[in-house]
């Protein structure tokens, strides 16, 4: 069975009258898990990577982002025994998937990565959405579009833990694509940048008249 801490719904999938599908939530992610029983009725993946099939109303990209968090988020355990298990999840060749679990000492229940042992008796379960991808992601949502007839100047304040606070001159035609660009020249950064405003994250293709902000409006920056 897979353990996620949320409740399991039975529902009729709207794609296949004949199937089902069970609703999990890990976090902010849900996504559906389909047939009545653990690995019955649709499956995904062949061998150590057999697990139930599922979907998702988040995007392609949402998921990964998801993924990546989950990668990055594990703390319990080896962290050697994690990086191995997330090279065997990347890794297509299910013939080498398996030598580099028995080359691990790793044991599995049921003989899917789903649950897997170390030798010292600690289990790490694993998602099905970091082992397979779903049948189907879903669709981007429609942004509105925002008519510029004047675009207007301000000044915005992007704080990022660590660092001072910046101030950066805008004009509110720009998109958020080249807000991030400008801050990681100004603070000389060089990895990638995520920035959120009022709790939610500002993506690259909005433009800033977007948000409607005013000067000296807050941007938190990761």
């Amino acid at each position: 069975m897979f353990i996620m801490g949320a409740c399991v719904v039975h529902k009729e999938n709207q794609h296949d009258v004949n199937d089902s599908f069970r609703i999990y939530r890990q976090g902010n992610l849900t996504f559906y898990i389909h047939g009545k029983y653990y690995l019955e009725s649709s499956t995904s993946g062949t061998g150590i990577k057999k697990t139930a099939s599922w979907h998702t109303d988040l995007t392609e990209t949402e998921i990964t982002k998801k993924i990546t968090e989950y990668w990055e988020t594990r703390i319990d355990g080896s962290q050697h025994v994690w990086s191995i298990l997330h090279s065997i999840c990347d890794e297509p060749d299910i013939k080498k998937c398996s030598q580099m679990l028995k080359s691990a000492g790793l044991n599995m229940v049921n003989g899917t990565l789903a649950q897997v042992y170390d030798e010292r008796g600690h289990r790490y379960d694993l998602p099905v959405f970091v082992i397979n991808k779903p049948l189907f992601y879903g669709k981007p949502a429609e942004e509105k579009k925002v008519e510029i007839e004047v675009a207007k100047e301000f000044e915005v304040v992007l704080r990022m833990a660590g660092k001072q606070d910046y101030v950066l001159k805008v004009n509110e035609s720009i998109t958020v694509k080249q807000l991030k660009a400008d801050f990681q020249q100004l603070a000389g950064l060089t990895n990638n940048v995520r920035m959120f405003y009022n709790g939610k994250e500002m993506k690259d293709s909005l433009y800033l008249a977007h948000f409607k902000l005013k000067d000296h409006f807050v941007i938190i920056v990761f």
